[in-house]
């Protein structure tokens, strides 16, 4: 068995490994997290009726995609 000492200070020797590992693992909590929040303010929004706009009194109908088509568009055009 390893002792706790040699992990310890394999941590302290590999300082930009252990930050970049440590790093990776809170972007990938952060994402997850951030996507579970998204899925639970739409579903809220949207309400059991699926009525997008609830407060208005008007349902949303996407017509042949266009929420897609735009949203993707969108995004390649942020990224460029």
């Amino acid at each position: 068995m390893i002792p706790f000492r040699y992990n310890v200070r394999s941590l302290a020797v590999r300082k930009a490994t252990t930050v970049a590992t440590a790093g990776g693992i809170a972007l990938v909590v952060f994402v997850l997290a951030a996507s579970l929040m998204l899925s639970a303010g739409i579903k809220k929004t949207m309400g059991s009726s699926g009525n997008f706009l609830p407060n208005l009194g008007q349902s949303f109908h996407d017509f042949a995609g266009s929420t897609v088509v735009h949203t993707v568009g969108g995004v390649l055009a942020i990224t460029g």
